[in-house]
């Protein structure tokens, strides 16, 4: 793929992309408890300054009767259960 001078401009300027799948605090509905799990994407520039950043809901863990599942909110969705 040609990037072209815009482009190699571009991929320049962009520094380090960092993602992370953070689980959240938990909370009880119905004496089932619930971990939110996002993922937070930082784009930094090549100075380190941060550019863009962003938080995507992905799941939630469910827990309840000594086991846990996982409900997905997205359709390809990483190995989240046996992280956490």
């Amino acid at each position: 793929m040609k990037l072209g001078k815009l482009g190699a401009k571009i991929m320049e300027f962009l520094g380090e992309s960092k993602k992370e799948i953070i689980k959240g605090k938990p909370f009880e509905v119905y004496g089932k408890i619930i971990y939110p799990v996002v993922q937070k994407k930082i784009q930094n520039d090549n100075k380190g300054n941060i550019i863009a950043a962003e938080v995507i809901p992905i799941a939630f863990i469910v827990e309840e009767d000594n086991k846990r599942y996982v409900i997905p909110i997205i359709e390809e969705l990483p190995d989240i259960v046996d992280k956490y």
